[in-house]
């Protein structure tokens, strides 16, 4: 059996570890919170980067169609 006094640097020992996990939980927690914010950022640009693509594909080939005749496709001209 233990003493008392082992008893309370044991308690005291628990506790400093409880404190320190308690600490470190917060921590990641508001790590979580950060790492989804910056998830969503990602995911909007990645997004408006798709979008964007789209659009500039878009202008690419409404200059490009009067250059090529009809039924031609990009790349062709390199087979030949």
């Amino acid at each position: 059996m233990k003493t008392y006094e082992e008893l309370e640097i044991y308690r005291s020992t628990l506790v400093r570890k409880l404190q320190l996990h308690e600490f470190v939980l917060d921590s990641l927690k508001q790590d979580e919170r950060r790492i989804a914010s910056m998830k969503e950022d990602v995911e909007r640009d990645v997004d408006q980067c798709k979008q964007k693509i789209r659009e500039v594909d878009a202008e690419i080939r409404e200059k490009l169609l009067p250059l090529y005749p009809e039924g031609f496709e990009r790349g062709e001209a390199d087979a030949s």
